[in-house]
């Protein structure tokens, strides 16, 4: 009953964002790290690990004199005064509905957000809170790993030989730079 429960949940998630997202209006633009003033990076935790990684590309992109906003989904209920993030917005199961659709602050502000670019740097497709983000952010140019299934993006990296996130970042940075350089 749970597994179906869980189907269904998600079958209402995807019908009520296809709706949202008809209702968006986005400026779409290819916009590289070199131009790039603004970034929107979106993950799911995974451990303390990609934490430190993420905090290096941070520092990478602000050394670059780019404004960086971050928001990480932490898949497990948390009591927010004896959990603290430095440095990290993040939202959890608590901050969810029944269908899984954030439902916080932090996540409607993101959303929202004028950012030339919205980097995911999570390495799996299945959060649907982060297919969330991806899908109704107002980011002009959209950046993610290459799924076969859906997904929001407008340019994507295929690591599969590789799913690794210091090797995915690399590629960012690689792609993100070079691409529509002049």
């Amino acid at each position: 009953m749970a597994k179906f429960n869980n189907k269904l949940r998600l079958k209402i998630a995807s019908f009520v964002l296809n709706k949202k997202i008809k209702k968006i209006a986005r400026t779409k633009q290819v916009i590289n790290l070199n131009s790039a003033k603004t970034i929107g990076i979106v993950f799911n935790n995974q451990n303390q690990k990609s934490n430190d990684i993420i905090k290096e590309f941070v520092n990478f992109l602000s050394q670059k004199n780019i404004q960086v906003y971050i928001v990480e989904f932490i898949n497990k209920k948390i009591k927010t005064d004896n959990y603290v993030k430095k440095g990290f917005n993040y939202f959890s199961l608590n901050d969810l509905n029944w269908y899984y659709k954030p439902k916080s602050i932090i996540v409607d502000e993101f959303i929202n957000k004028e950012l030339d670019i919205l980097i995911d740097l999570s390495l799996d497709s299945s959060c649907y809170p982060v297919q969330y983000i991806n899908a109704l952010s107002k980011a002009k140019f959209k950046v993610g790993k290459f799924y076969e299934t859906q997904n929001y993006f407008d340019f994507m990296i295929n690591i599969d030989k590789n799913n690794d996130l210091s090797f995915f970042i690399e590629q960012i940075k690689h792609y993100l730079i070079m691409i529509n350089s002049r």
